[in-house]
């Protein structure tokens, strides 16, 4: 029963703080536009620009071809790997510090 009461001050505060937010105008045109690109994948393209460049400063280099594709290392060693199979790893069932003290010998890793 406490677990539904804390369920229901929690939405209550939810609301409350949408509410408190009322003197803000809507913001309907802050949507992405036409070629804008994440933050995240405009600097691994920047990266791969400067990197692009700086070998065309040594080497003749006339063309380029970016080749983009996903890598799996666990269809490296599973190849018909599925679904629920990438969340048990090796290491499932396996509690992480007795693991872990197994690995470095009962030893501290640092020293």
């Amino acid at each position: 029963m406490e677990e539904e009461e804390e369920l229901e001050k929690r939405r209550a505060y939810r609301r409350t703080k949408r509410n408190r937010l009322w003197y803000r105008k809507p913001r309907f045109l802050n949507r992405g536009k036409e070629g804008w690109l994440a933050p995240s994948i405009e600097h691994k393209l920047q990266s791969h620009i400067k990197l692009i460049d700086r070998i065309k400063a040594i080497l003749p280099v006339t063309d380029v071809v970016v080749e983009v594709a996903t890598f799996d290392p666990h269809k490296m060693q599973n190849p018909e790997i599925t679904g629920v199979e990438y969340q048990q790893g090796t290491l499932q069932g396996y509690n992480v510090r007795n693991y872990l003290l197994e690995k470095w010998s009962r030893k501290c890793a640092y020293y």
